[in-house]
């Protein structure tokens, strides 16, 4: 009888330890899960999205600084978002990181140098319940484009190559943007 007893509790221990280490593996992989779920959960976070007709497929990025003090825009302070091209109006959504206060924006728009034009007819502003859209009337007053842009009027953007063959279109935020971003955090 003793003999029974034993053999079912060390089969019961048995059970029990294949049980914690399946445990184990499934908290791992919800682990992953729940990281790639919290990149989508910006709830209470910075985002940008913009209302654009791109006819080539290309990645747009949006380069933020978070402090006043920084001049330079890095890759690690930026986000990528594939654009498939298309003839029609497609919203392109970037979310900040979690806590990231931008003071400062800057949105390039691709390197298929076969781009040619763009429209853009707005970029909407969104943190927490306060929202800044910006329609193409309002453009020139808040983001001002280098020279691998060229304002056609009514939400049109021909981007171009340079003499070197050189492209980098995109647009920067100006101060008039940079307070209001500030307001927008506050």
């Amino acid at each position: 009888m003793k003999t029974k007893l034993l053999c079912i509790l060390l089969m019961c221990i048995a059970l029990i330890g294949c049980n914690n280490i399946n445990k184990t593996k499934n908290l791992e992989e919800k682990e992953l899960t729940n990281e790639q779920v919290f990149i989508d959960e910006f709830v209470n976070d910075f985002i940008v999205e913009i209302d654009v007709e791109v006819e080539k497929s290309d990645i747009f990025h949006i380069f933020y600084l978070t402090n006043n003090f920084e001049n330079y825009f890095i890759g690690k302070q930026a986000i990528g978002v594939s654009v498939i091209g298309r003839k029609e109006f497609q919203k392109i959504k970037f979310n900040l990181p979690k806590d990231t206060i931008p003071t400062r924006l800057r949105i390039d728009f691709g390197s298929n140098k076969e781009q040619n034009i763009i429209k853009l007819k707005s970029i909407k502003i969104s943190y927490e319940d306060r929202t800044l859209t910006l329609t193409d009337s309002l453009f020139t007053k808040y983001f001002e484009h280098n020279k691998f842009i060229d304002l056609l009027g009514d939400e049109t953007m021909k981007l171009i190559l340079d003499k070197e063959g050189k492209y980098d279109p995109y647009i920067i935020g100006k101060v008039w943007l940079n307070r209001k971003l500030e307001k927008l955090a506050n």
